[in-house]
């Protein structure tokens, strides 16, 4: 499945969401999650999911801060603190994806901070 699918549509069906879950397959592929119940047990179990990576990552960063403040640190607590650190941020990465593809598009609005403002064709503003 595309990394960058976001949405799907079925035949005979609306639009439906796709979650970004996260963890990865036993292939290390995206996981999604389709569903229009943000409250079902496997949208819980993700937010749990993303609320241990999150907090976990917390810990993580304030371990390597204390390691790279301590100039006795040799390589090998360096290469550890290291490794846990890229871990949790790809962690973190993956739950902003999800999250930002869960936000509702934006309305586009035209500006109103001076200058001129042109329309492209499609309705939208943009200032000259």
């Amino acid at each position: 499945m595309d990394d960058d699918i976001a949405r799907l549509t079925l035949a005979g069906y609306s639009s439906v969401s796709l979650r970004l879950l996260p963890w990865t397959s036993e292939a290390g592929t995206p996981c999604y999650l389709s569903t229009d119940d943000n409250t079902g047990y496997l949208s819980r179990l993700a937010d749990e999911v993303e609320d241990s990576q999150t907090e976990a990552a917390h810990e993580v960063l304030g371990a390597a801060k204390a390691v790279l403040g301590d100039k006795r640190s040799g390589y090998r607590e360096m290469r550890f603190a290291l490794a846990r650190a890229t871990e949790s941020l790809g962690d973190i990465l993956l739950i902003a994806k999800s999250r930002g593809e869960r936000l509702p598009a934006p309305d586009v609005e035209p500006t109103t901070s001076g200058g001129e403002e042109e329309d492209n064709g499609t309705g939208e503003h943009f200032k000259a």
